[in-house]
Order: structure tokens, then C-alpha cells, then sequence
């Protein structure tokens, strides 16, 4: 049984940037549009990792990534913030949300490949 990734985001863009290739990996990869979707995909199936972009409209700066931690379906589960654009980070909030990683949209996919790696093995 391969580990699955949720993957959220509102872009088509991002989530083609990250699905491919982690699918490439042997990854089962679910990718969804809206916090709705991403709170029915939870109940679904339990993802070992959480990919969470800030492109999804509800974002509000981490209040649904507060949420996720605080379900306990989630809350051993890594959730990595995603940044969507070339703009800044909000450090403090995604910290402050309880985000286990922080990724720029530029991180090369062999990085991000091995961190995924390294999050899944924890």
C-alpha cells in the first residue's frame, strides 16, 4: 500500500506542478479545489501527508489549517503550507496555524521529493 497525499488547492497550476510528479513516485495522490472537499476527503480516507496550498479562497491566513490540526483524524498527520506565488510567506501565520513545513513554489522537485520522503518516514 502506497501513502496517500492530499493534495488542496485552488490552482490548477499548482496542483499540476506537485500531483505528476509525486505521482511519478509511487505516490497515491488526491487532489482537491476547495476546504470542503479537502474536510470530505479526510473523513474519506486518512492522508498520511497534506499538501496545502494558499490559493483555496477560504484560506484565511492559516484559519483552516488551525481546523485540519485540531481534527484528530489530522493531527499527526504533516501538513506542509504551499506557497502559490512568488510573493512573500507568511511565516508567522502558517507557524502560528501549526504547519509542519513551509515550501516556496520555486522549491526544486528533488528537494521536495526527498522532504516529502523524510515527512512520510517520521
Amino acid at each position: 500500500m502506497s501513502e496517500t497525499i492530499l493534495l488542496i488547492s485552488a490552482s490548477l497550476q499548482v496542483r499540476a506542478h506537485w500531483e505528476a510528479p509525486l505521482a511519478d513516485q509511487g505516490y497515491d495522490v488526491s487532489a482537491v479545489e476547495t476546504s470542503e472537499a479537502a474536510v470530505f476527503a479526510c473523513q474519506r480516507f486518512r492522508p498520511d501527508l497534506i499538501l496545502l496550498s494558499d490559493s483555496i479562497p477560504d484560506f484565511q491566513n492559516g484559519k483552516f489549517l488551525r481546523w485540519l490540526k485540531a481534527d484528530p483524524r489530522n493531527r499527526l498527520v504533516p501538513i506542509v503550507f504551499l506557497q502559490s506565488s512568488d510573493g512573500q510567506i507568511d511565516f508567522p501565520h502558517a507557524f502560528e496555524a501549526e504547519a509542519d513545513e513551509i515550501w516556496a513554489q520555486s522549491l526544486p522537485y528533488q528537494e521536495a521529493l526527498l522532504r516529502v520522503q523524510n515527512l512520510l518516514e517520521r
